[in-house]
Formats: structure tokens, sequence, C-alpha cells
């Protein structure tokens, strides 16, 4: 059995590790056609608070999962912060697995440390049966 390392946050070298296909399952999400682009894309969305975790099959060295998370500044409970858990997407090989809550404790983890008093996830009705675990 293939070991899963992760989760961590996506990096400049994860261009050619199959998280465009991943990605896929869920919408349409072509590779952008260079590295720069995607390089660009991740700092904008630092720059903006999303991180994105992925979670990578150590045998062949590809994203088999991946998460993002987005805070959003609020005015309410003393100017706090709600964090929102969305494209969750773990690779049909490797469903079953528990990946899904692997990501998705992993996202919890960063919505803590950024102070947020609660996490939103944004799931596809599709999906219900898997988030109502």
């Amino acid at each position: 059995m293939p070991h899963i390392s992760g989760p961590r946050l996506i990096e400049s070298g994860d261009f050619d590790r199959g998280y465009f296909e991943l990605l896929s399952l869920l919408t349409v999400a072509p590779k952008p056609q260079c590295k720069d682009d995607f390089e660009a894309r991740l700092a904008l969305m630092n720059a903006h608070g999303v991180d994105t975790l992925v979670l990578v099959d150590d045998s062949s060295n590809q994203i088999v999962g991946s998460v993002s998370v987005l805070v959003e500044p609020k005015f309410i409970r003393n100017l706090s912060f709600v964090a929102h858990i969305e494209d969750v997407v773990v690779h049909p090989h490797h469903q079953g697995k528990h990946l899904g809550m692997r990501l998705i404790e992993g996202a919890c983890l960063i919505a803590k440390s950024k102070g947020c008093y609660k996490a939103i996830l944004d799931a596809d009705e599709k999906n219900g049966g898997f988030y109502e675990r």
C-alpha cells in the first residue's frame, strides 16, 4: 500500500504532480501553460489568505488529494474571522482511505491557527453522504 504524505501546503514544485488533473475531477481546471503562471496564481492566492493543502502519494510523487481554505474577516464577534473550506477532492484510486477526513482536519487546523471562530464546508450536494459522517 502506498504511503500518502501530508497534508501540506501546495508549493511551486507541485506544478507537474497531477494537481490540475485532480482538480478536473471537480470542475473545469485546465493546467496553466507555464509554471510561471502557476506560481503567479499561487502567490496571489497566498496574498489573499487562501491556503491550499495537498496529499502526495510518495510512490508516484503525484498529488492525490487537495483542499482550499479561505479566511473571511468579519465585523461580528469582535472583528473575528470565518474559514471557508472548499474544493475538497481525493483521487478515485485513493478514496475510502479517510484521506478526505485528513484534508478537512488539516483545513480546520489552519482555520484555528488563523483565529477563526468557525469553519464552513462548501460542498456539492452530490457529495453530502461523505460530509454527513
